[in-house]
């Protein structure tokens, strides 16, 4: 099909050569019991052939297991292999499938280990499980042997964009090996295709050049999973007619917001706001992202569009999945909360479903009775019997598979059945009226593992459907007869897979849905949706032309956005700082040390470590007291954004951070950095400059601060890359700063004062020169004032770095030029 011609073009390696590579597929050590399909052998021959390469699946199509195979390859100590970018479920299945099918299991880093562990643990080899923050921070502290590292798996791989953290991970590790390979892994269509030029930003991110597509209708695929397929029953039930009326109310009032917002706001994706897109989480995001920038300008009406669609979406998910009683008691907290008194839409909406709900409690209610006056006139219940065990009980507790748990009540029951029996046979008579074998066994069995059945909830609000462990759960338990209560396409694609791999099993899957419903609707565009997202992806990689060392490999990218980027700030602030302009117009010198920057451990949460890295200057990681950035031994920044300035200001605590710099370093510096999708701006939408000072406004309380701290300097950035050409700039012609004296300054007992002369300390301090920084590094050097006086340039350069020792010197010998007429005046005054 032509689809499948798209999705395969353009790799890496021809099929020859791929079969060659891989003519025994125990060279790469996989083992036939993994349980692998045909097209997930082709797959995995894929991804391990080429070196670098990032392969996208559907949803649903086994990526978990192509990962495990992957990295049951590298379980060797002989290799070692990091993997990022991995959520919690991934690691706890994959850890624990490989510790059952390999001598080496895989390990995971954690915060809980010292330092001096993760560095014997990356020597171990093997395969390394390792949070972004933690690996990015050992890279930088030379805690990782970088020349062992055979390669970084990436799963989740439409996650890692430029400004993200595994983007400066791959980043270095390319730069210091530019052997080891690089593969990621992703079944996340849809997020590779949004915003523009996506796909070639994540592909530049991961370092790979080579893509591998494997959507549901590639032709290997349908031929895999269309050998053996299970009997599906599609169970629609209608839609009660009170169901029906809600339903109708919610669709005409998304309608009717998504017009409102139209009309208020045009410049808006027209194509984006359907209602059929309103049903999808993603909409909310994505609605929001496009509104950011000018969302300070909006009025009232606009948020509260934006606040409602959110809601009619909420109240479209309830209506299919809760009970009448469930879905009246929501509406009325609704009615009261939500509803109340903020949107005459949903005043209305609150109204008219609270009145069809209450209907519908109703009717549950009076089929409830009727159901418990049938059971009384039917005599069922026992309402003398004892109401079951004491609630206080202590219940046993025990971990077990699925197999082991049904062998061991099978096992239970038939024990029981076996002292029945003797107990019957030396004459005791059981407390139960036992009917005659011949009777018990024609009404009453041992339930064999076939026949069980097991409602097992796999969602969790906090993480959502986990795939990887509904397809555990298939293979653990092998059922026969599977109902999808809530159709998820992920999940349905699993169990496609789970008969393909187990033929023999005569499974049977139920759909539940209401027909013409909004759950209906939402399964069926999911589909859609993700299909559309593959066509895309196939048309940009017809189209898309990557640059011949897109992987680094050469060396040829990694000096390209060096030398691009410190050309353009050397020309840049040639003329500002002075520079030569004999040297070619300030341009950077070949072979000349980076500059390097001190950054806080807490600031790698940011983006703004990775693109100082990325502009050329090499980033040091320590746990600052004072500080967020340690730019000179004289220039200390503390980083806010937006929200953190207000928070500050407001408690205090920005007070504290910048008396603590004031006191000992010589140029603090307060960084307000915005961002770049929001305005540039202090004051909100109608807000207006005062000209008196008013406590509960942030440009009155930022005026105090300056007041209060006049050697204090604030910059304004209007986003994170500015900040990095503005940290460039500002290091021209600045000494380097020092790790170990940036890690101690601020804490309690590193210089007692009472140690020194307090008249002597109080005149050195007054010293041009001399900052709270250097003050104790030079009374512990200078024995007196008078032999301080007596030191020439270099001497006093080493005691107090290269330009502060340049105003020492100039001052104590009285080497700054006077005008004539001021000569004058003073001689004349003598």
């Amino acid at each position: 099909m032509a689809e499948d011609e798209g999705s395969r073009q353009g790799g890496g390696v021809s099929g020859e050569e791929k079969d060659a590579v891989i003519d025994n597929m125990g060279e790469f050590g996989l083992d036939p019991k993994a349980g692998l399909l045909p097209f997930q052998q082709d797959m995995f021959k894929d991804i391990m052939a080429d070196v670098d390469a990032l392969l996208v699946t559907g949803q649903g199509m086994g990526l978990h297991r192509l990962l495990v195979s992957m990295l049951r390859v590298h379980c060797d100590p002989k290799s070692l292999v990091l993997v990022i970018n991995a959520n919690v479920t991934t690691v706890e299945l994959a850890t624990e499938e490989l510790s059952l099918s390999t001598s080496f299991p895989p390990k995971i880093l954690s915060m809980d280990q010292l330092s001096t562990d993760r560095r014997d643990i990356y020597l171990e080899g093997g395969v390394v499980f390792v949070t972004s923050r933690i690996l990015v921070v050992d890279m930088l502290m030379g805690r990782v042997p970088m020349a062992n590292v055979h390669g970084i798996v990436v799963p989740d791989a439409h996650r890692v964009i430029p400004t993200s953290s595994e983007a400066f991970i791959l980043r270095l590790f390319r730069h210091e090996n530019r052997t080891g390979f690089i593969k990621a892994i992703t079944d996340s269509a849809q997020g590779l295709v949004g915003g523009f030029n996506l796909l070639e930003k994540v592909m530049r991110s991961l370092w790979v050049s080579q893509l591998y597509l494997w959507p549901r209708f590639e032709k290997r695929v349908i031929d895999t999973l269309s050998t053996r397929q299970p009997e599906v029953f599609e169970v629609k039930v209608d839609m009660t007619s009170t169901m029906q009326l809600i339903q109708l109310a919610i669709s005409d009032l998304m309608v009717s917001c998504l017009k409102q917002l139209r009309k208020l706001r045009p410049s808006l994706e027209m194509e984006f706001l359907t209602v059929e897109r309103g049903l999808f989480p993603a909409f909310d995001q994505a609605l929001r992202r496009q509104l950011d920038p000018v969302w300070h300008t909006l009025g009232f009406r606009t948020k509260q569009l934006v606040k409602e669609l959110k809601t009619l979406r909420t109240m479209a998910k309830y209506l299919d999945q809760y009970d009448p009683v469930s879905f009246y008691f929501y509406l009325e907290v609704g009615e009261r909360g939500v509803f109340g008194g903020q949107s005459v839409v949903h005043r209305r909406l609150g109204r008219r479903a609270a009145r069809v709900a209450r209907r519908r409690e109703r009717a549950a209610q009076e089929a409830k009775a009727k159901r418990q006056q049938r059971q009384r006139r039917g005599g069922g219940g026992d309402r003398d019997g004892d109401g079951g065990d004491d609630d206080d009980d202590e219940q046993e507790e025990f971990e077990t598979t699925i197999p082991e748990l049904v062998d061991l009540g099978t096992d239970i029951i038939e024990e029981a059945d076996q002292q029945d029996d003797s107990q019957r046979g030396d004459g005791q008579q059981s407390d139960m009226a036992v009917p005659p074998d011949e009777e018990f066994r024609r009404h009453y069995r041992v339930l064999q593992p076939d026949d069980l059945m097991f409602i097992l909830p796999f969602y969790l609000p906090e993480v959502g459907v986990s795939t990887a462990r509904f397809a555990r759960i298939l293979n653990d338990v092998k059922p026969k007869t599977i109902v999808f209560y809530d159709p998820h396409l992920a999940c349905a694609r699993e169990v496609e897979l789970y008969q393909s791999a187990h033929p023999e099993v005569d499974l049977h899957v139920y759909f539940m849905m209401y027909r013409t419903s909004f759950q209906e609707q939402q399964y069926l565009s999911s589909i859609r949706h993700e299909k559309e997202a593959f066509e895309r992806i196939i048309t940009a990689k017809r189209t898309m032309a990557l640059p011949a060392d897109q992987d680094g490999r050469r060396g040829i990218r990694q000096a390209e956005e060096r030398q691009l980027k410190t050309r353009l700030v050397a020309s840049r602030s040639s003329s500002v700082v002075g520079a030569s302009t004999r040297r070619g117009g300030g341009r950077v010198a070949e072979g000349a040390p980076r500059p390097k920057v001190i950054v806080d451990m807490r600031e790698f949460r940011s983006s703004l470590p990775s693109l100082i890295h990325e502009f050329g200057m090499d980033v040091v990681p320590v746990t600052l007291i004072v500080g967020d950035y340690v730019l000179s031994p004289d220039i200390c920044v503390e980083r806010k954004s937006l929200p953190d300035l207000i928070g500050s200001l407001s408690s205090g605590r920005l007070y504290s951070q910048v008396l603590a710099m004031t006191t000992y370093y010589a140029r603090p510096a307060l960084l307000i950095e915005f961002d770049e999708s929001k305005p540039f701006s202090l004051l909100g939408s109608g807000e207006t400059l005062s000209d008196d000072i008013e406590f509960k406004n942030t440009m009155s309380k930022l005026t105090l601060l300056t007041l209060t701290f006049p050697s204090l300097r604030v910059l304004w950035s209007r986003s994170p890359h500015a900040t990095a050409e503005l940290f460039y700039t500002l290091k021209q012609h600045q000494d380097e700063p020092d790790a170990t004296a940036a890690a101690n300054v601020g804490e309690e007992g590193t210089h007692n004062e009472e140690d020194y002369a307090l008249e002597p300390m109080v005149v050195l301090k007054t010293v041009p020169g001399v900052t709270p920084h250097n003050a104790y590094a030079i009374m512990e050097k200078v024995k007196n004032l008078e032999e301080l006086t007596q030191l020439g340039l270099k001497q006093l350069q080493e005691v107090a770095g290269k330009a502060n020792g340049r105003l020492m010197y100039d001052f104590f010998n009285n080497t700054t030029t006077v005008d004539d007429d001021d000569k004058g005046h003073d001689d004349k005054k003598g």
